[in-house]
């Protein structure tokens, strides 16, 4: 990604994350944040939603004043963290680093421990991920 689209992504990330947070209900009755933040990736640590959780960790920790543990709770294609922030208390301390594949978690499991279309409030991109498929000429049939 060229640094520009970086710095974009990046400040783009940190904005819905900040607007996230303030728009919690509890956020609303004291200060925000006054404890530990805690972020779910439910893949494993190194890979694409892990990579981008941790690049966004240290502005939104400057920008928010507070610390933020970043968990991967990897398993069932990420549906074990999306089942934790499911269930966790609607606060705004439990954050869920989501790619776009839970989109199709209903559809791919005939049963989901929550309710995947009421569980969660608030989404924004953070990452534009550009794709390019490469194969070996001799694997390309022609005829």
């Amino acid at each position: 990604m060229p640094r520009r689209d970086y710095a974009k992504t990046a400040f783009a990330v940190t904005a819905g994350c900040v607007s996230l947070l303030l728009t919690s209900g509890a956020a609303w009755s004291q200060n925000y944040p006054v404890k530990p933040i805690r972020m779910l990736i439910g893949f494993s640590p190194g890979g694409g939603a892990d990579v981008v959780a941790r690049s966004l960790t240290p502005r939104l920790v400057e920008t928010l004043g507070q610390q933020i543990v970043v968990e991967n709770r990897a398993g069932a294609n990420g549906l074990i963290a999306a089942e934790l922030a499911a269930k966790a208390a609607p606060d705004g301390y439990t954050l869920l680093v989501a790619p776009g594949n839970y989109a199709f978690a209903p559809a791919m499991s005939a049963k989901l421990p929550f309710d995947m279309a009421n569980a969660f409030g608030a989404f924004f991109k953070a990452e534009i991920a550009k794709w390019t498929r490469v194969v070996q000429k001799a694997g390309i049939r022609t005829d």
